[in-house]
């Protein structure tokens, strides 16, 4: 199970197109994050996938995200198990 964190303070949990306990394509994480992904790897084991050039394009801060993760995250943020990534 994944998280969506907007840049907005919203979250949700998605899952992946091809159904529950199947993988996130990359197509999927690049609309997530609305461009190409880096991913972050957290302490806890789970995944932040972010847009690799958010700071570049200026999207906004993501203040909850950057709570979640301990990074100075920007734009929206995926959270997720390492298993859940394609």
């Amino acid at each position: 199970m994944a998280t969506l964190i907007k840049a907005d303070g919203t979250q949700t949990v998605v899952h992946p197109q091809a159904g529950i306990g199947k993988k996130f394509t990359l197509k999927e994480m690049q609309t997530f994050v609305d461009g190409y992904v880096q991913y972050i790897y957290l302490e806890s084991g789970k995944i932040a996938v972010v847009n690799e050039e958010g700071r570049i394009i200026g999207l906004k801060p993501n203040a909850r995200a950057s709570l979640v993760t301990g990074y100075n995250l920007v734009g929206d943020v995926l959270i997720c198990d390492n298993g859940e990534l394609d």
